[in-house]
């Protein structure tokens, strides 16, 4: 089980409040900084922890669900200012 809570917050509701009476359609850009995790962390193992996208991302992802209420076609992400290796 998943709590996609980020869609319950207050500022989201007003968001979806706003976005509701578009109907064109809708492009969201997101920047986290949700700051490293090691290499060798169990969140980054692909069994355990499923990576940052399952552990972290997919909340991002429901939360751009919600406000456009069409089904996703695509995800990207980059990462900034990696260090190389």
């Amino acid at each position: 089980m998943v709590g996609f809570n980020r869609r319950f917050a207050p500022q989201v509701q007003k968001m979806k409040a706003l976005l509701d009476s578009v109907q064109t359609p809708k492009s969201f850009v997101m920047t986290v900084n949700a700051g490293e995790v090691p290499l060798h962390h169990w969140t980054q193992d692909a069994q355990v922890g499923g990576g940052r996208i399952i552990g972290e991302g997919c909340h991002f992802i429901d939360l751009f669900a919600l406000l456009s209420w069409v089904s996703i076609t695509g995800v990207q992400g980059t990462m900034l200012g990696a260090a190389p290796g």
